[in-house]
């Protein structure tokens, strides 16, 4: 199930960890960034989709100048100083840390059980032929 939903605390910036575990998630991004083995958190960029990616994280962020790999892979560099991801020895890999990731999967299994919640909400209100009908009220 794609996610369209910002897993950031409310008012605070999107954060570039936070985006790349969103695309993660997204079946439909596989071809750019996948998991190697999820439980470790050990992730890696498709080599040739590498800068779309980047692309797409300096329009989340509303950059006006495009995003590219290199300005993208300076910032997980610098995660590694944080503490939240690093950088695996194999090319174009990088790794959550065990906090990050636990945050990151309960805010995610949060928002998408959510989400589930919304749906169920919204196909019992919609599965009532009495919600969408005009009462003779209104006529």
């Amino acid at each position: 199930m794609p996610l369209t939903v910002c897993l950031t605390p409310a008012g605070r910036r999107l954060r570039l960890f936070h985006f790349l575990f969103e695309m993660l998630q997204d079946p439909s991004m596989a071809h750019c960034l996948s998991w190697v083995p999820a439980a470790a958190g050990v992730f890696c960029f498709s080599s040739r989709n590498k800068d779309q990616v980047a692309a797409l994280w300096g329009e989340r962020k509303g950059n006006k100048r495009p995003m590219t790999y290199q300005k993208m892979s300076r910032a997980l560099r610098n995660y590694a100083r944080s503490g939240h991801i690093f950088k695996v020895k194999k090319k174009l890999t990088y790794q959550f840390s065990r906090d990050t990731l636990t945050s990151l999967q309960k805010v995610h299994t949060f928002v998408t059980s959510g989400l589930d919640y919304c749906d169920s909400l919204l196909s019992r209100r919609h599965a009532d032929p009495k919600c969408c009908s005009k009462s003779s009220d209104e006529t």
